[in-house]
């Protein structure tokens, strides 16, 4: 309660109301006794009349003065009580001395009017009333006996000094009403001038000045009900790597540019148009009175277009970007505020799915989206709040040591989410996309973690070393509580070691530039547990990530993995970041090894770690427990590993090189150098795999297969000169197209010839005899290739 208002204090009686009521009373009283003095009445009521009123106003005024804060703010019957007690005390008296009741009411024209002043017009009526009413039932009750005594000088004197005595009383109270007031008055001008400041603080942003997120949704919604049939959209504004400028340059710089971001999407917009931020990088428009959907086309494009020029903060040149998801509301299907936010937002998200830097107009597969988002959010929700999500593990194969004396082994496997109901067991791909939503991320991710560590304590207990891989979500991984729920898990499994523990993080958008995983990462190292950078390769930053982070291990996505033996990139790739991290001193998992022949290429190119259907699928720890103990007989390849022979640089340039002509002669990009290249006599002398033929011509000059391949390249380069030299290359010629299918064989003959060689020559009957047929994995024959002599038999394996 605020006591400096006069407005609260008159709801409590104050000292000097009660001195005023008090010095009435005894002027009163004193004009009573001189009546008692020439006989009109006895002098005891003289005293009568003092100490009722007396005693009533002191003992009224100390209850009163008792009451809590809350009661004299909410309630008005302190005031009814103090104002009735006094107009019961004169009338009162007027019944019981009738013949000088004049007396009582000259002194309710003083009291009435300063007990009024906190009553609301209606309690103003009702007072008024009910004085009206007691003033009634007091004539009634003195029988019509009421009279103003004048007789002789004496009564007249007196009649004068109670006269002038309700006089002074009247002007002392109509001095304490002005002077309330003029307080009242100065006080509520006070609150005014305070209340627009925190209108103004309640509606506006503190550091752009711009409308805040209420503002906003209270303009958005009185103009939906004010103007239903207006035309309106709403603009959803994501900043595109604002986070990185946050983080890397500090808050200071940020928030400038959120200030100079906010000016220059005011200057763009239309003067109708109502601009807001709502918190972090995310800014909303309210676009009305728009004409046609061009129009509003425009002022999105503008919005765009206004991010690419770039931002000068502090010296520091920032380029940043805007992605924008607009939402019409539709005049045949209006909808509220909260659904017009919700929409653009989706659009927004949309956009930046989209590559950013753009906008998108919102569309019913977008509303679609979210419903489906929402039955997996609840079907996973109710999944782990009945217990029916559970963990399968994959195991990892490794390959310790050497490449000569290297032992095969499985000490580490990766705990996968699975969800079971009635109609199954259904696997993380069926419900990822929710996982990492704010409701579950969290509680499923603390699940993940128990869950994992049971099974990793229970193999360390039947003396199985085996590492367990969990995953964590960016928003359970980068969660204030993170720490401390994987404290509390490694704390209820004191028997397992939590080097037993590895913790994959999956590198995709800029959750990992912070600072703060750094040290969430830098923390689990402290307590024992590795981290493993997930999906290596696919994020927006991964050597960044190797540099700011302190991981253990990296896994190659299975997206560079499977193209080893169909694209150069996909070679080149995964050959160069198991160079990094090796030069790193990562260990690194290959994932996605689909075939015996991956696992090879991948051993030649010194991967260690494996995983994929060549291996094993996902399965529960029981069926776990039973692979452990047949999986070598389930994998009679895998004795091969430690004796693959090492890819040199060079085969993978030279595999790589033709690859790349090879897809520029199908899409008829080749440019001008490499055709004068090309249409040389000896052009297969002088490409990459050329060369490195005629450097490992001793080598494997006692393979069939090495002769093969000197074939089927010279072929190759024959039909490529034959057809650069009668006319511009096209990706629809029959010849261009043969081109590709004799480049399939050269890398048939190629792996062939790299994942037979074990470092010593065999006789090409032994070779026949002691072979097992791969050949699915670079697909059968064409009719061509097997008609013709030159055409390569099938990918064996020497065993």
């Amino acid at each position: 309660m605020d006591q400096s208002h006069p407005s609260n204090r008159s709801r409590r009686p104050q000292r000097a109301l009660l001195a005023l009521n008090l010095v009435g009373y005894a002027a009163g009283a004193l004009t009573i006794l001189g009546y008692g003095l020439i006989g009109l009445l006895p002098t005891f009521v003289a005293w009568a009349y003092f100490l009722a009123g007396a005693l009533g106003n002191i003992g009224l005024y100390f209850w009163i003065q008792g009451l809590s804060d809350e009661a004299v703010r909410t309630k008005t019957y302190p005031t009814y009580v103090f104002l009735l007690l006094n107009v019961g005390v004169q009338l009162g008296f007027a019944i019981w001395q009738p013949q000088i009741a004049f007396i009582a009411m000259l002194i309710l024209i003083g009291i009435v009017p300063i007990e009024v002043l906190r009553f609301r017009r209606r309690q103003i009526v009702f007072m008024y009333g009910l004085i009206a009413a007691m003033t009634l039932i007091a004539l009634l009750l003195s029988a019509g006996r009421w009279s103003i005594p004048t007789n002789g000088w004496t009564q007249q004197t007196l009649l004068w000094i109670a006269f002038t005595e309700a006089l002074a009383f009247s002007i002392a109270t109509q001095l304490f009403k002005e002077r309330f007031s003029r307080k009242l008055v100065q006080h509520n001008e006070q609150i005014r001038d305070e209340y627009k400041t925190y209108r103004t603080i309640a509606h506006r942003d503190d550091l752009t000045g711009l409308a805040n997120r209420r503002a906003f949704m209270q303009k958005l919604s009185a103009t939906l009900v004010k103007h239903p049939h207006q035309a309106l959209a709403v603009g959803m504004i994501d900043l595109d790597r604002f986070k990185i400028v946050n983080d890397r340059l500090g808050h200071s710089v940020g928030d400038q540019l959120l200030v100079a971001v906010g000016q220059r999407l005011r200057s763009v917009l239309r003067q109708t148009d109502v601009l807001a931020r709502l918190g972090g990088d995310e800014f909303v428009v309210m676009f009305t009175g728009y004409t046609s959907l061009d129009q509003l086309r425009a002022v999105a494009d503008r919005l765009v277009k206004s991010m690419e020029q770039e931002f000068t903060v502090q010296s520091h040149a920032l380029q940043i970007g805007l992605s924008l998801g607009i939402v019409i509301q539709q005049q045949a299907q209006p909808v509220d505020a909260l659904t017009l936010m919700r929409r653009a937002d989706l659009a927004m998200y949309a956009s930046k799915e989209g590559g950013r830097q753009q906008y998108r107009f919102f569309d019913q597969h977008m509303e679609d989206a979210l419903q489906e988002h929402d039955r997996k959010l609840n079907w996973v929700l109710d999944a782990l709040h009945h217990n029916r999500l559970e963990l399968h593990y994959q195991p990892i194969l490794s390959l310790d040591g050497g490449t000569a004396a290297g032992v095969v082994g499985v000490h580490s496997a990766e705990a996968l989410l699975r969800l079971r109901d009635a109609d199954g067991v259904h696997t993380a791909g069926a419900f990822e996309s929710v996982l990492d939503d704010e409701q579950i991320g969290v509680p499923v991710g603390r699940f993940v973690l128990s869950a994992a560590l049971d099974q990793a304590q229970r193999w360390h207990l039947q003396g199985r070393e085996i590492q367990v891989n969990v995953n964590i979500s960016p928003r359970h991984f980068l969660d204030p509580q993170f720490l401390s729920d994987l404290r509390t898990a490694l704390e209820r499994h004191p028997q397992c070691p939590p080097e037993r523990l590895v913790l994959e993080v999956t590198e995709h958008g800029s959750e990992l530039d912070s600072r703060m995983a750094s040290f969430v990462v830098s923390r689990c190292r402290h307590l024992g547990v590795r981290v493993a950078l997930d999906d290596f390769g696919t994020g927006s930053a991964s050597l960044t990530h190797l540099q700011q982070l302190e991981v253990s291990s990296v896994k190659i996505d299975r997206s560079f993995t499977r193209d080893l033996f169909t694209s150069g990139a996909g070679l080149s790739i995964t050959y160069g970041l198991l160079r990094t991290a090796a030069l790193m001193g990562l260990a690194v998992v290959a994932e996605g090894v689909s075939t015996p022949q991956h696992a090879l290429a991948l051993a030649s190119m010194s991967c260690r770690r494996f995983q994929g259907y060549a291996i094993a699928r996902p399965m529960t720890a029981e069926a776990m427990d039973a692979w452990l103990t047949t999986w070598r007989s389930q994998l009679p390849w895998a004795a091969l590993l430690p004796k693959q022979a090492q890819i040199s640089p060079d085969a993978i340039h030279a595999l790589v090189q033709h690859n790349n002509t090879a897809l520029h002669a199908e899409r008829g990009t080749i440019s001008s150098e490499e055709r004068k290249q090309l249409i040389e006599p000896d052009a297969q002398n002088a490409c990459a795999l050329g060369l490195w033929c005629h450097e490992n011509g001793a080598r494997y000059s006692n393979r069939p297969g090495f002769l093969r391949l000197m074939r089927e390249h010279h072929v190759f380069h024959n039909r490529l000169r034959e057809e650069l030299a009668e006319a511009p290359l096209s990706p629809e010629s029959a010849r261009i197209k043969s081109l590709g299918e004799q480049s399939r064989i050269i890398r048939h003959q190629f792996w062939n010839l790299i994942l037979l060689g074990v470092d010593k020559p065999v006789e090409s009957d032994q070779e026949e005899a002691n072979s097992t047929e791969f050949n699915s994995v670079f697909g059968p024959a064409s009719a061509e290739s097997i008609e013709a002599p030159s055409t390569p038999p099938a990918l064996k394996l020497v065993l």
